[in-house]
């Protein structure tokens, strides 16, 4: 069990938070729901019914105590479209479990069912039809448990859609497929064994570490607080790590095994991108019309957007397959981008640590921020700069909700409806608003 959020206050988090774009307007809830008991992590739409979503909670604020996930139904027969009022939440179902519950994600297969993670290190699958009262139910259909520690974000591949992926404090991110009893296919070990950095990059080699960014991996396993499969390149899945740094991954690469690696070697899983982020990377999300492009957030109070695509593109397919010819595929040599000089300066995006990213699936430069400081803010990512193409000095705040009255733990954008967004929060609440799409 958690002992308290990742970057929330008491860690990093002075300022003011006013970041950019003074004059964007507050957005107010159009609908909201209570949780009761129950402090929301994170929410999710639905990929197939425009009308229903996902709450991930814990009671205690995840301190001690049982989760519940809520699946929420806005009015039957409502348009939340051409700018009409979105009717009022009500819960369809509810599934409590023993521990708190961190993340949830709708699986890309079947339209009833989702997962969960735990502050026990769980997993579990839900079916929705087999709890069509809003009475709790404690019978997933499936549970898993090779987590070590809590399960802090879960990842359903929007193209490989038999597999998703779990992050963990324990240092390890995993793939599944429940379509095989919930097999563990794939372990990624950050490892305490050893850096994290390819062989081929040895610490004498690199130029001085800039002033001000993150610490080099250490042979300490470092928490995974989030991951996200890629939704242009099915092999691809990138992670962010309590060390400050984000790993994208190919899963046609092997990981070294005892046998193959030979005594003493590093058996951590090895990166063909390394990202230094500064500060706990907390949440990261790929932008869905930009091949290579993703956003960070951290504990630095920052919202960054990344362009990958010079060090992805030789790994970026548009459908599963072997690796890639002429690029290394033996772990240790792969493709590392670090960063040598300071990033471009910036003022902050948030007052304390934020908690959560989001691209609109709508508008490739809108991106939605949660934070620890009880807002969500709304972002226009103009202005491409070199490898990062934004941070905070050249992103345009164009929206803001600020109802919620604890942290604002997740934020999510509607699938079905542009500009239609939910956040859930320590506030025991769940909010509808809009934000621009433009």
């Amino acid at each position: 069990m958690a002992a308290f959020g990742p970057g929330g206050p008491g860690g990093n988090g002075n300022g003011n938070g006013n970041g950019n774009g003074n004059g964007a307007g507050a957005a107010g809830p159009i609908s909201r729901i209570r949780t009761p008991g129950f402090a929301g992590y994170n929410v999710r739409w639905s990929p197939f019914f425009e009308h229903k979503l996902a709450v991930a909670s814990a009671a205690n604020y995840g301190l001690i105590g049982n989760g519940r996930l809520h699946v929420l139904q806005l009015g039957p027969g409502a348009s939340v479209g051409g700018g009409e009022s979105v009717p009022g939440m009500q819960v369809s179902t509810m599934f409590d479990t023993q521990d708190g519950l961190y993340d949830v994600a709708w699986s890309e297969l079947h339209e009833n069912h989702l997962i969960s993670s735990s502050g026990d290190g769980s997993i579990s699958l839900w079916d929705t039809s087999h709890n069509p009262s809003p009475t709790p139910s404690t019978r997933p259909l499936a549970h898993w448990r090779r987590h070590t520690r809590e399960v802090f974000s879960l990842s359903w591949s929007p193209l490989q859609k038999h597999l998703f992926a779990s992050s963990s404090w324990d240092g390890t991110l995993r793939i599944w497929t429940p379509e095989r009893a919930g097999m563990e296919v794939r372990m990624l070990c950050l490892s305490a064994d050893g850096p994290a950095l390819p062989t081929s990059v040895q610490p004498s080699q690199q130029q001085q570490q800039a002033p001000g960014a993150p610490p080099a991996p250490s042979n300490t396993a470092p928490c995974v607080y989030t991951c996200a499969f890629s939704p242009h390149s099915p092999d691809l899945i990138a992670c962010g790590a309590g060390d400050g740094y984000v790993r994208v991954f190919d899963l046609r690469i092997p990981s070294p095994s005892p046998a193959s690696a030979g005594m003493g070697t590093n058996l951590a899983a090895q990166p063909i991108a390394l990202l230094p982020v500064h500060g706990e990377v907390l949440s990261l999300d790929w932008n869905k019309y930009a091949p290579g492009t993703l956003a960070t957030g951290s504990t630095d109070r920052s919202v960054k957007v990344w362009d990958l695509r010079g060090a992805l593109q030789p790994y970026m397919s548009s459908a599963a397959g072997p690796p890639p010819q002429n690029v290394p595929t033996m772990p240790g040599q792969g493709t590392s981008l670090l960063s040598t000089t300071p990033p471009v300066p910036h003022p902050t995006a948030h007052a304390y640590a934020v908690r959560h990213v989001a691209f609109s699936p709508h508008a490739s430069n809108i991106l939605a921020s949660a934070s620890y400081d009880m807002s969500a803010r709304v972002w226009d990512t103009v202005g491409p700069q070199n490898r990062m193409m934004g941070s905070a000095s050249s992103m345009r705040m164009v929206g803001r909700h600020e109802a919620h009255t604890e942290f604002v733990a997740g934020v999510e954008w509607s699938l079905f409806q542009p500009g239609l967004v939910a956040s859930c929060a320590w506030d025991s609440e769940v909010h509808l608003w809009r934000a621009p799409v433009r």
